[in-house]
């Protein structure tokens, strides 16, 4: 009886936590769409694909960029596309949230069943 009270918490957690973690998660990765559809239509405006790089997306948020010129890897980063990183930042650990807590759905579910009988 006690592995399925520690099973059942777990879940009930997860579920608190998912319902802060996926609306947030979901209003920002409207941001994306957003994003593609901003540079499409520079683009056919202007017939140049606008970059819309971290540091552009950073300044946008009113966020203080680094001022270190030895800091290669923090330059690198925020060159990258925003949309991007707002994909793998975002988009991915809410995949894996989402694995995570159907995984532990069924097994709180089999584990409910084998009790039951």
């Amino acid at each position: 009886m006690g592995g399925n009270e520690g099973i059942a918490g777990r879940v009930a957690f997860l579920g608190n936590l998912g319902a802060i973690l996926f609306p947030i998660g979901a209003i920002a990765l409207l941001v994306v769409p957003g994003i593609w559809f901003y540079q499409a239509r520079e683009w056919l405006a202007s017939g140049k694909w606008p970059s819309v790089s971290v540091a552009d997306g950073l300044n946008w948020a009113g966020v203080a960029l680094p001022n270190s010129a030895t800091a290669l890897a923090t330059d690198k980063f925020l060159q990258f596309p925003l949309s991007l990183v707002l994909l793998f930042l975002i988009g991915g650990p809410l995949i894996a949230y989402a694995r995570f807590s159907e995984q532990l759905d069924k097994k709180a579910d089999a584990k409910h069943h084998v009790d039951a009988a």
